[in-house]
């Protein structure tokens, strides 16, 4: 019973932040909103305590929070364009959006390549997809959803 509580209370949590992520305005938050689907995901993957589920969550934790400090210091340098530009009061995305034309290109392509390249780790893009294969396979989700087929 506290396990089958434990999964739906994880599920929920992810279900919420999945949901609430796109909705935020300000980037701060959505960088930590980010953390929180990985580490609620992480949990998810490791729930069957077997070796193998225990082994597919290592893996999916190594590799992905390795994006947490690359897309945090593209979002760093995404705020010093912000601030270069002259941009004034706090970083949303519609201020971002207003000061882009006076933002330095090259800070901003900068910018750009760090975030894709942390948040690409976290969504499985080539070439720092080596986790998406035994992560999905030890979801416990879709274990079941495999086994009624």
């Amino acid at each position: 019973m506290h396990r089958l509580w434990w999964f739906y209370c994880n599920y929920n949590l992810l279900a919420f932040a999945l949901i609430v992520v796109p909705a935020l305005a300000d980037p701060n938050l959505v960088w930590v909103g980010v953390e929180l689907i990985t580490l609620f995901a992480i949990l998810l993957v490791g729930f069957e305590t077997t070796a193998s589920a225990l082994e597919a969550a290592w893996k999916y934790s190594v590799l992905t929070i390795m994006g947490a400090p690359i897309s945090l210091l593209g979002f760093l340098v995404l705020f010093w364009a912000y601030r270069s530009g002259g941009g004034t009061g706090q970083e949303t995305w519609s201020s971002l959006t207003l000061a882009a034309h006076t933002m330095p290109p090259s800070l901003l392509r900068l910018a750009f390549l760090l975030v894709f390249v942390g948040f690409g780790t976290k969504a499985g893009l080539a070439p720092m997809h080596t986790w998406l294969p035994d992560a999905h396979a030890k979801h416990p989700l879709r274990c079941a959803l495999c086994s009624r087929a």
